[in-house]
């Protein structure tokens, strides 16, 4: 047996001892993308309320830590920090609209790099069946970023929810047909 055989070999069962966690993956990605596309501008809202409640905790956090430790940083930089913290964190809880177009612009650079990753993992599955799934998602993710980077910012507040509800439903179903693909064996 060659390196690369011995490589395959490795990593089919390192995939066949994680089945579980794969078909939980998929199943967990395809709900939340069918949710998003049932609702796509509620989930889009939502996404901006919780980044911007996400921020004002953070900011109450190292407002304690100031308190309670006022020595481990400098107070000055530390206190700027909270200050940005509530300051963003509020623009999202109050112009979630604005919040939402700055999620989508951000998600549009999140899918280059989803889709570099795709395509880098799809490569080192070379040779193990369902990796054109993979490879799959990856095209997915780059149409969509450049769907959203060409349009913004005039997309509305549902683009932010049907492109993510695309992505984990097509993510959800790449990792679900990798899983199917695999070779079973009757003792796992």
């Amino acid at each position: 047996m060659d390196n690369g055989d011995l490589k395959k070999q490795q990593l089919l069962e390192a995939v066949r001892k994680n089945k579980a966690l794969l078909l939980s993956e998929g199943v967990a990605f395809t709900l939340l993308g069918l949710f998003a596309l049932a609702a796509p501008t509620i989930f889009s809202l939502t996404l901006s309320y919780f980044f911007g409640w996400g921020l004002v905790v953070g900011a109450l956090i190292l407002g304690v830590r100031v308190v309670r430790a006022p020595d481990i940083h400098n107070r000055i930089v530390s206190i700027l920090s909270i200050l940005l913290y509530l300051f963003l964190g509020f623009m999202f809880l109050f112009y979630p609209v604005s919040g939402v177009e700055t999620l989508t612009l951000v998600l549009g650079i999140f899918f280059i790099f989803d889709s570099i990753f795709k395509f880098y993992t799809s490569a080192h599955l070379r040779g193990i069946p369902g990796r054109s799934w993979i490879l799959s998602s990856g095209i997915v993710s780059i149409v969509l970023a450049i769907l959203i980077l060409a349009s913004w910012p005039t997309n509305t507040p549902w683009v932010l929810g049907v492109v993510l509800g695309v992505n984990f439903l097509v993510t959800g179903l790449a990792t679900l047909g990798f899983f199917w693909q695999l070779p079973h064996q009757k003792d796992d």
